[in-house]
């Protein structure tokens, strides 16, 4: 099953980008409430990461919409939307880019 660490790591291939910042989700689809942030690093005993959390623990449905916010002196944020749930997919790799929009922009421009 995959975790959402396993969404950054596919955003961040995607992009060839190092991975040495902090990051979050906001599986409510807005960088708004904390309520709804999944970190990179615990800030409160009793909390799990985002490399503890597993994407199909949470109930998501295909279409639904999250951010990956990356990097917080930066400042980069990336749509997330997920197109198909499965609870057994085909052999390969997840989770996957299917779409991506634009040119990429460089990490560290001078």
């Amino acid at each position: 099953m995959a975790q959402f660490s396993g969404v950054r790591s596919a955003i961040q291939g995607a992009f060839a980008w190092d991975a040495g910042h902090l990051y979050c989700f906001f599986i409510n689809g807005g960088k708004v409430f904390d309520d709804y942030c999944i970190a990179s690093t615990v800030e409160e005993e009793g909390e799990a990461s985002a490399d503890q959390i597993h994407l199909g623990e949470l109930g998501l449905v295909p279409d639904h919409r999250f951010i990956y916010y990356f990097d917080y002196g930066d400042s980069h944020q990336f749509q997330v939307d997920a197109t198909n749930i499965c609870l057994r997919a085909r052999p390969g790799k997840y989770p996957k880019i299917t779409e991506s929009v634009g040119k990429a922009p460089e990490q560290y421009p001078d």
